[in-house]
């Protein structure tokens, strides 16, 4: 197959001290913590909101944030911080009021004591005013699409905007695509789905119900523990 080799001039360009891509979960808790401790951030999300699979994908609940025996909360910090300001929002109950074998945790016990539920639109909303307050700076439907590296560094991260193409130079940069698209671009080794067999996870459809009758939803019958 042909090549097509194509060059264009950038005339859009950025510089800060922390470079995130990618606004889902691990993007928010990363731009917040950088901005937090000082440094100049900027987050560029492809999406027009912040919280990824968690808003965009509607995938929810977050799962447990507690050890294996789910007696001791492990996972706190900005996390815990967000389940709070989005429960005193009324979009989300905090973990330790969850627990297993409820319609909250598909009546499941292992590993499903104390999930957070959570409305997608609260979540967004709280998290766009945690990351403001922390003083980082967001792009959103901003994409991602190459890399300038030089001696194995990443110099310039290249993006897709609505004025057209622009370079950031970050002086560090932290991946939180979710599919790898940053150390891809930069010649990081990667692979698509399995690494053997190249298999990937079949997708899944999630949708949102309201106006419903719980009493009449829920089973009659709860399964036990054991089950």
């Amino acid at each position: 197959m042909a090549e097509l080799v194509y060059s264009k001039s950038i005339k859009h360009i950025f510089h800060t001290d922390v470079l995130v891509v990618g606004g889902g979960p691990a993007g928010f808790a990363a731009a917040v913590a950088s901005a937090r401790n000082g440094a100049d951030t900027l987050l560029l999300e492809r999406a027009a909101m912040l919280g990824g699979m968690a808003t965009a994908g509607l995938a929810g609940p977050f799962m447990t944030c507690y050890d294996n025996d789910g007696e001791e909360q492990i996972v706190k910090g900005i996390f815990d911080e967000l389940c709070r300001r989005t429960e005193a929002r009324g979009g989300a109950i905090h973990p330790s009021k969850v627990e297993g074998m409820t319609s909250f945790s598909s009546y499941y016990w292992a590993s499903h004591r104390h999930v957070t539920p959570f409305q997608s639109e609260v979540l967004a909303v709280v998290m766009d005013e945690m990351l403001l307050e922390s003083g980082a700076q967001v792009l959103f439907n901003v994409q991602a699409v190459d890399c300038v590296v030089n001696n194995g560094k990443v110099e310039y991260v290249i993006a897709a905007m609505k004025e057209g193409l622009a370079a950031i130079k970050a002086k560090t940069v932290i991946d939180c695509t979710g599919d790898a698209d940053v150390a891809y671009f930069a010649g990081v080794p990667t692979w698509l789905g399995d690494r053997q067999t190249r298999v990937m996870q079949p997708a899944s459809l999630f949708f949102e119900v309201g106006s419903i009758d719980r009493d009449k939803f829920l089973p009659r019958r709860l399964p036990s523990v054991t089950e």
